[in-house]
Order: C-alpha cells, then structure tokens, then sequence
C-alpha cells in the first residue's frame, strides 16, 4: 500500500469518527432536558394530581421546568406520557427532533423511553 492509500484511510477513520462524536455531543444536551422533563412531569403529577396536558409549556410556565430557549429553539419536543396507578408510575415515550435551525441537521429523532430509562436513535 502506498503512502496516500494510508493517508487517506487514517483521514477517513477520524472523519467518521468526528461525526460520532459530534452526534453524542449534540445528543447529550437534550438527553439531559429530556430527564428533567420527565422529572418535572412527576412533581407536577404529585401536586396537581395529572400529568401536564403538554410537553413542555406548562411545566414551565408554572415553574416546574427550567429549560433554556436554545433548546426550544433547536429542538422540537414531543410527550407520549401516561400514569400507570397500578404500578404508580409514568409510562412512554418523550422525543426530540431536531429542527432545522439545529447545527446537527434537521430531522434526527431522540427518544426516551421512561420506562427503562434507555435513549434510541439519533447520538446513541
């Protein structure tokens, strides 16, 4: 194998491999919104003896969610929710995809899915 041949595999290895990186990065800070609104969904259930009829919105504006307008901005968010009274908990799933003002791209779907507290799709 000749020298550029090396090259230009090791130079495509690290591209690849900064894409990952970039994806769990980009990932990783809506992960952590995405916990926190489901954190915040509990509180709300033992308050006001529901689940918040919206993502979002209504947590915070009755401050039990403190999420930053960069994150609304870049990502949309969706709650897919429910109580379970046998077993006292919630159930589902929350996603975010990104938007297109995101610098990840549009269109990549996170999931949470609260039941096992795992993430799918896009960063994992």
């Amino acid at each position: 194998m000749n020298l550029k041949m090396i090259l230009l595999m090791f130079t495509s290895i690290f591209f690849i491999s900064c894409q990952d990186m970039s994806a769990k990065s980009y990932a990783a800070g809506v992960e952590v919104q995405i916990k926190n609104m489901v954190e915040s969904a509990r509180q709300y259930l033992m308050q006001n003896g529901n689940l918040p009829s919206d993502c979002w919105e209504e947590m915070y504006g009755m401050g039990y969610l403190d999420i930053s307008s960069l994150d609304t901005e870049l990502w949309d968010f969706e709650c897919s929710w429910d109580w379970d009274e046998s077993m006292h908990s919630i159930y589902g799933v929350v996603s975010a995809t990104s938007k297109r003002s995101n610098p990840a791209g549009s269109g990549h779907v996170i999931e949470y899915y609260i039941e096992d507290g795992s993430f799918a799709g896009y960063g994992q």
